[in-house]
């Protein structure tokens, strides 16, 4: 409350906050604080371990990257929509390319038989705005050095300002209409892009002779601040 003038408020004495006093004389007690390390990290990291994922020399990450579009129908929007993924040439692997290698074609997923202890299923997917020295990215440590999916979905106008913190991460890159939206715009999209991507894999596989169930389905959506990881082992009972 604001206090209005009158001839009283002269003889009225202000007396000294006390709180105010007690609080300044108050210190806070503080200590020093180590992440675990299996903690994800942001681009202020480096160490030995990880270091391809913050190898940024701009010469050659350029000509090692490949910048692919992607076309399919998008129900939130109602039309067709494009989006580029930005692959380097060490994650080319991850991804189905036509026998010309030029279109790319689906993200390759696993079946869920698979049993490989060393890789992480589910593709993850970061959305990721105005954060590319401070998001935490590097999930080298947090995966515990194991093969996995890692990509970051990105603003067109942000791409090349992530591409030159996080050279060797894959980028999808969103559309110029969605530089103003929000993440829950890019997670509707990731989780319309899944759905598509399933299907294209298990045709792809069902060719192959693999049952369209035994295709992996699940995916991750991850926001760039989680810290750690916990791992979670599901035993198999026995009949």
């Amino acid at each position: 409350m604001s206090p209005v003038y009158t001839e009283q408020l002269q003889r009225i004495k202000q007396e000294p906050n006390k709180e105010t006093k007690t609080d300044e004389s108050r210190k806070r007690n503080t200590v020093s604080m180590m992440l675990t390390k299996y903690a994800a990290y942001n681009t202020f990291h480096h160490c030995e371990q990880c270091h391809q994922y913050m190898d940024v020399n701009p010469s050659v990450q350029m000509s090692d990257s490949t910048l692919h579009a992607f076309t399919f129908s998008s129900s939130m929007l109602g039309e067709e929509i494009q989006l580029h993924f930005i692959i380097p040439k060490s994650k080319e692997s991850y991804f189905v390319f036509s026998k010309q290698g030029k279109h790319l074609e689906s993200m390759r997923l696993p079946l869920v038989s698979d049993k490989n202890v060393n890789a992480v299923k589910s593709p993850i997917f970061t959305p990721s705005s105005g954060r590319h020295e401070h998001g935490l990215l590097n999930l080298y440590h947090a995966m515990e050095g194991v093969n996995h999916l890692h990509l970051l979905v990105v603003k067109e106008y942000e791409m090349p300002l992530y591409r030159k913190y996080w050279p060797n991460h894959i980028m999808l890159v969103l559309p110029g209409m969605f530089n103003n939206a929000g993440v829950g715009a890019a997670r509707f999209l990731i989780k319309e892009l899944s759905y598509h991507n399933l299907e294209l894999e298990r045709n792809r596989l069902e060719e192959l002779g693999v049952k369209r169930q035994y295709v992996w389905p699940f995916i991750v959506v991850m926001d760039d601040s989680c810290v750690l990881w916990n791992s979670h082992s599901v035993q198999e009972q026995s009949r």
